[in-house]
């Protein structure tokens, strides 16, 4: 019977270490001394990410291709930018791994509270910190920032797909919802 429970014990264990879905990472996005626009992915030091991502085991530095009608003030990203924490919400969570692959597919674009893209909130503006705040469970969660997909010929900006809570060791990813929840039934 001792035996059994610590067997129990064991795979308890196992289980537990294997559902955990928090990561050692931070996605960050900046634009470089070039004005060319870069994700930063750092790993902590148990995390194999980025290795994996770029043959570094701390950091990659990726470049991110030109987002077309990104800059200035489309119907679309006016959109975005406007009802994001609101009808663009955080859905299911996400592994990873979601992040990786739609990083290495290199069709992608990361936008943040502080994007040059933002025409509809200032620079700095605290509403749209707390409306991109509001996609991560709670405000332990610092700096999110959403990754959408960009279509492959034209580069054009697609939907949002996952939401990076950044926190360290407990960095945390969703999967987005672009329709608040609303199914649309026709």
């Amino acid at each position: 019977m001792e035996m059994i429970n610590k067997l129990l014990g064991i795979i308890l264990f196992i289980g537990l270490f294997l559902s955990k879905s928090a990561f050692s990472i931070e996605v960050t996005d900046r634009f470089n001394h070039r004005f060319q626009k870069e994700v930063i992915l750092n790993c902590g030091e148990s995390e194999y990410f980025c290795d994996d991502l770029c043959g570094k085991k701390d950091k990659c530095v990726i470049k991110e291709k030109v987002c077309r009608d990104c800059i200035g003030s489309t119907v679309y990203l006016t959109h975005v930018f406007d009802q994001i924490g609101r009808s663009i919400v955080a859905s299911d969570e996400a592994q990873i791994g979601d992040v990786l692959e739609l990083l290495k597919s290199n069709r992608f674009s990361v936008i943040s509270s502080n994007s040059v893209y933002n025409m509809v909130d200032g620079m700095g503006d605290k509403s749209i910190e707390r409306r991109f705040g509001s996609l991560c469970p709670s405000e332990e969660y610092s700096k999110p920032v959403v990754i959408f997909e960009t279509q492959e010929i034209s580069g054009l900006l697609g939907q949002p797909k996952l939401v990076v809570c950044n926190n360290g060791e407990n960095t945390k990813v969703f999967h987005i919802d672009p329709n608040g929840g609303v199914v649309v039934a026709f």
